[in-house]
């Protein structure tokens, strides 16, 4: 009996044998190996992280005024229109805003303005600026330039990202046909995509100086400091998270 059961256990592992050397040799089996191998089965989803950025540029500078004016009681009530024209007269053609306003009275009876105003003028309208600004003060009312800022506006601002994100827009729309020309049989799909911003932070030109414009800086100062602006570019950077995702296979 003994014997008999080393037989069977002999012929059981030779037949098991033979089993795995045709396996091997059977046709197509080592190029299937293979291709197992190299190609991974496709995931579910895939997570992406796209950049976008580029440069917002401005031709065009915010003025920052401000007049002093003493004025009688007769000719209190027209201070904004004396502070604007004094300010028209430096700058032709610029649309002036009031941005503050404060009004006292001295022991004299005399009324005192502090009127703000601010514009945004062209470069080639900034030469010379602080010197005609000077020209048109009087005794009672003195008009001076305290700031010049070349950051970009708003809207130029929104008009670069409106492109950045067009452009994260097209990138998703490649990554995705990339992602089922390799995958052909999956059908991937946007499933989410989350944009955000991430910016250089704006940096007016020469404010140091602007500062000591505001502490009563010389005429001349000022002059040498309006000329002296040029266009400021400022770095804008958009990023976008995306998830691609197909039906799990069967």
């Amino acid at each position: 009996l003994a014997n008999d059961v080393a037989v069977d256990v002999e012929e059981a592992a030779r037949r098991a044998h033979e089993a795995r050397i045709a396996r091997r040799e059977a046709p197509g089996a080592g190029a299937g190996l293979a291709a197992a191998q190299t190609l991974p089965p496709a995931p579910d989803s895939i997570a992406l992280t796209l950049t976008a950025e580029d440069w917002v540029e401005t031709k065009t500078a915010k003025v920052i005024a401000r007049v002093d004016a003493t004025l009688a009681g007769d000719k209190a009530g027209d201070a904004r229109g004396e502070a604007l024209r004094a300010l028209e007269g430096a700058a032709e053609d610029a649309v002036w805003r009031i941005t503050g306003f404060n009004r006292s009275q001295d022991a004299s009876g005399l009324e005192r303005f502090s009127i703000t105003a601010e514009t945004r003028l062209a470069e080639a309208q900034l030469s010379g600026l602080a010197e005609r600004a000077e020209r048109r003060s009087r005794p009672g009312l003195k008009a001076r330039i305290l700031n010049v800022d070349f950051t970009p506006t708003r809207a130029e601002r929104e008009a670069k990202l409106a492109e950045l994100r067009a452009q994260i827009y097209a990138d998703v729309a490649a990554e995705l046909a990339r992602v089922n020309a390799a995958y052909p049989d999956r059908d991937y799909r946007v499933r989410n995509l989350n944009v955000g911003l991430g910016a250089a932070p704006p940096a007016p030109v020469l404010s140091s100086r602007a500062m000591a414009m505001q502490a009563d800086a010389a005429p001349v100062a000022e002059a040498a400091f309006i000329g002296g602006g040029a266009s400021v570019s400022q770095k804008l950077v958009v990023s976008a998270s995306v998830l691609l995702a197909a039906e799990a296979p069967d």
